[in-house]
């Protein structure tokens, strides 16, 4: 099912509603006020099922900060709905998913905790040596969770190694040597 989430027309959000026409949204969720934003968002969210997809104009509709869209995105991505802003889909899985989510919780955190003006900067030497340094060869092209993600569809959802290897961006070669790992 395509679920929308709008708000009420006003002059900066008149195009929500011809959007999610335009995507084929089956139901949608209307925060009328300012205030029930939260709340609509909320049931929204509540109201999506595994296979679901989430359609939103823009990234602004999910929160007033960052800190919010972040946590509206995953809770979003917990139901196992995909999520569709504007014409991107953002669902974890996809390139764009994949790198929106990990993006977004790293900026919300140096906003939220932000370096202080005057302390030094670490030297590279002091980089090098020290507790997290980088590890040495080629990098893994899925993180930990995309794995784990990736073998869970192939063996509980029953996915091909090709389906999943085109979902993740990468070869059949890679799905396979995840699969061995476990």
């Amino acid at each position: 099912m395509r679920i929308g989430f709008r708000l009420a027309a006003q002059e900066e959000h008149v195009s929500d509603e011809a959007f999610l026409e335009s995507c084929g949204a089956e139901r949608v969720f209307l925060a009328a006020t300012p205030e029930s934003r939260l709340p609509t968002l909320a049931h929204a969210i509540a109201f999506l099922r595994q296979g679901d997809v989430f359609l939103v104009q823009s990234l602004e509709r999910l929160g007033d900060s960052l800190e919010e869209i972040v946590a509206a995105l995953e809770k979003v991505s917990k139901t196992g709905a995909a999520i569709q802003v504007g014409e991107n889909d953002v669902t974890p899985g996809t390139p764009l998913g994949d790198a929106l989510l990990p993006v977004s919780r790293y900026l919300a955190e140096r906003i939220r905790h932000p370096a202080p003006p005057n302390a030094p900067e670490a030297s590279d030497e002091s980089r090098r040596d020290g507790p997290e340094r980088r590890q040495r060869g080629r990098p893994a092209v899925l993180t930990g969770a995309q794995r784990e993600r990736a073998q869970r569809l192939v063996t509980e959802q029953g996915m091909s190694t090709r389906q999943v290897a085109r979902r993740f961006g990468v070869s059949t070669a890679t799905i396979y040597r995840i699969l061995q790992e476990t």
